[in-house]
């Protein structure tokens, strides 16, 4: 059993051989609506319909879990939506829990109606927040590590980037080629470093 997010799933696979679509039995997609989207699930679906192209005798299950199937509303839409997702996965047969179902199993859920609320929001500016007015895309790694290394950053950001030291220390005892990426690469590349 292999429990993991798809990004870390995808970059696994890229680097080991006993992850390949052969050893595996059955694949649990938590969130399948992902899929049908620009999602790492999506390159996990395509790969898993290119090994299955290659090898016909791949004995693959997938299994796909979502309480909401689709982002669309209109009916066309969810449908086409629907459509996507069944030739995504290659999927044979789908199922959904009715209301009795689900009440015979334990079920006590009721329908919500949400109250939304307007709150205003207070005016004078939070030190430690990056005014919109400076959010530049292009310019996020650099005011990230300007405003952590002036003190500006939330009290989450210095706690995180604590740990984050804490954990190159230990990689660099370890490793005394380890040099930290984060400063020297793209914030694109972070998720590949983590």
């Amino acid at each position: 059993v292999l429990v993991t997010t798809p990004k870390a799933f995808l970059v696994a696979q890229n680097s080991s051989t006993s992850l390949q679509w052969n050893t595996f039995r059955i694949i649990v997609f938590d969130e399948v609506h992902h899929v049908i989207k620009d999602h790492p699930y999506r390159k996990i679906a395509q790969g898993i319909s290119t090994a299955r192209q290659e090898n016909k005798h791949l004995d693959l299950q997938i299994i796909g879990l979502t309480a909401s199937l689709t982002y669309s509303v209109t009916d066309s839409s969810v449908q086409k939506s629907i459509e996507s997702l069944v030739r995504e996965l290659q999927i044979s047969h789908m199922a959904t829990a009715e209301l009795e179902e689900l009440q015979a199993s334990g079920y006590h859920g009721s329908i919500a109606v949400a109250e939304v609320e307007e709150i205003p929001l207070e005016e004078k500016s939070r030190n430690d927040v990056l005014p919109l007015e400076l959010r530049k895309p292009h310019l996020l790694s650099q005011q990230f590590f300007e405003r952590l290394d002036m003190d500006r950053s939330t009290v989450f950001t210095k706690a995180l980037m604590s740990i984050i030291r804490l954990l190159e220390a230990k990689v660099a005892k370890m490793d005394s080629s380890f040099s930290s990426p984060l400063k020297k690469s793209s914030i694109k590349l972070w998720g590949k470093y983590a």
